[in-house]
């Protein structure tokens, strides 16, 4: 039995106190290169680009923090690019099948470039979920934020990766479609529905979180479908701030980027937790004085402190307007949610 066998103790993955962990999942934004230009893209459109950089992490880089990591069963392989425009992408994903770590790219692609040997890849080393990014049911609409991007192109990828799966015989990955209501797009909001059951994906609808685009101008149509619109109607209905699990991931799964700095969450464009955080070097990291202090700061434990990224975050300054700060049974489920998104063996 290998030690990746060995699914460790619950206990032993989070400290008493909420500020050491242990867990099995990890984030490596494997490419933050990207092709396309989003009308809000924090990286490429809100000045996240000096910060992120551009680059891909190479295969040694995965396999030395894999080999280095034998808790890690887990990993999302994205962030602040396009995973696809890693050549070494099915290598790496090779690499963590044979090695029984599991794959996801849930943070989203906009699949507008990718290789028949990397299309093959995600189906043939069971990548658990590629989220797809498709603002738009027709090229006019699409092109309006997913500037550069070809819808034909999206959709002709998305027909490979079904051919594959029924090839292989395989329910993976799963395929979901990921729609941004904006006012240029709204009128599609049900026949967006209606490509993706014609394309065997889920749909999957996101509020736009940013300044920069005017409210929906029939919200009710979104309302029907999910009993809100926007962050206001979210807070209302759920009693929850929007988008509040990337928060968890600093206990869950933390971000680490392309050259091995460690950003905590997928959120982060301003200051790193650490220079490197690959190989031997996570663990220690991850539990660094300075990231275990933002853990204090979201759970409402310690002042606001301005070398610490959440300080500059919308999400942190709506944990203070609302006093909505993470608790430790909160962060204690969150911890063992990666069990949900390992497949069984017979999945396949």
């Amino acid at each position: 039995m290998s030690q990746r066998d060995v699914i460790p103790n619950r206990k032993k993955r989070l400290s008493a106190d909420c500020l050491t962990v242990y867990p099995a999942e990890a984030r490596l934004d494997v490419s933050s290169r990207c092709q396309l230009h989003c009308v809000l893209c924090p990286v490429a459109s809100r000045k996240g680009r000096p910060f992120i950089g551009r680059g891909v992490m190479p295969l040694a880089d995965f396999a030395e923090f894999v080999e280095s990591n034998p808790q890690i069963r887990i990993v999302e392989l994205g962030n602040s690019g396009e995973v696809f425009l890693n050549p070494d992408l099915p290598d790496i994903l090779r690499y963590a099948r044979e090695k029984g770590v599991a794959t996801r790219i849930a943070e989203g692609a906009n699949l507008n470039d990718a290789s028949n040997e990397a299309l093959e890849a995600l189906v043939q080393y069971g990548v658990t979920i590629l989220r797809v990014a498709i603002d738009g049911a027709t090229q006019d609409t699409y092109q309006k934020y997913r500037v550069g991007g070809e819808l034909k192109r999206v959709l002709r990828n998305v027909e490979k990766i079904n051919s594959l799966k029924k090839q292989y015989q395989s329910k993976l990955p799963r395929l979901i479609l990921s729609f941004i209501p904006f006012p240029h797009n709204e009128h599609e909001i049900k026949m967006i529905a209606v490509m993706a059951r014609a394309m065997d994906m889920d749909i999957d609808y996101k509020i736009n979180v940013f300044h920069g685009y005017p409210p929906l101008s029939n919200q009710e149509e979104l309302t029907k479908l999910l009993g809100y619109s926007d962050k206001a109607s979210y807070l209302k209905k759920t009693g929850k701030i929007y988008m509040r699990d990337i928060c968890l991931q600093l206990w869950r799964s933390p971000q680490v980027s392309w050259d091995g700095r460690l950003l905590g969450c997928s959120g982060n464009k301003s200051v790193p937790y650490a220079k490197y955080a690959l190989g031997g070097a996570f663990v220690r990291e991850i539990n660094s004085g300075p990231i275990q202090y933002a853990r204090k700061m979201l759970m409402g434990l310690a002042p606001q402190q301005d070398d610490i990224p959440c300080s500059s975050c919308d999400l942190f300054s709506d944990y203070q307007r609302y006093d909505q700060w993470f608790t430790p049974e909160e962060i204690r489920a969150s911890m063992e949610r990666w069990r949900k998104q390992v497949p069984e063996n017979d999945e396949r």
